[in-house]
């Protein structure tokens, strides 16, 4: 009965509400808490897809993204976060631009290599943050994006824990 149900909203959907939007994004990423006593600040490439089963203000995003730190402390290695996410948006109305609150869980891995040592962990994490859309023409936005990632799982110890800050286009 529930299966029936989703269908038939799926279904009823307009066309335009189930075509995905696809976006790519890049900019900073600064590891904090323990995981990022020992690295300097980085940057972070995303790519993602978008999609709004039924009109409203959810929809939902799939992620993969690359972040990657160099060592501070001595100065050589790096260390590389590597991971995808599953996000729900939750659109806030406005008229001219398109604020939006989004949170998700997802797998990475983060791995940190240098003098010939390499350690690398596997693990689940969660992330949430907020973003604004500007609309650049009819089918193209620009956006900016911050989100605090928290991954179960660090060489160091602990949590990885890192907060990147992008700027990124989306085509619907």
């Amino acid at each position: 009965m529930i299966r029936a149900v989703l269908l038939a909203l799926v279904m009823a959907a307009p066309a335009s509400a189930q075509v995905p939007v696809l976006g790519v994004a890049g900019g900073l990423a600064v590891p904090t808490s323990r995981y990022g006593r020992p690295l300097d600040v980085g940057f972070d490439f995303q790519a993602s897809a978008e999609l709004r089963p039924v009109p409203g203000p959810f929809e939902f995003r799939g992620d993969i993204l690359w972040s990657r730190f160099a060592v501070s402390d001595p100065g050589v290695g790096s260390s590389n976060v590597v991971g995808g996410t599953f996000d729900v948006i939750l659109d806030v109305p406005t008229p001219a631009i398109a604020p939006y609150v989004i949170a998700g869980v997802g797998v990475y891995d983060v791995e940190v290599g240098g003098d010939g040592s390499h350690h690398s962990r596997f693990g689940t994490g969660l992330n949430i943050g907020g973003g604004v859309r500007f609309p650049l023409g009819p089918f193209l936005h620009a956006f900016f994006e911050t989100r605090y990632h928290v991954v179960y799982a660090s060489p160091f110890g602990g949590n990885a824990t890192f907060l990147p800050i992008v700027v990124g286009l989306r085509l619907r």
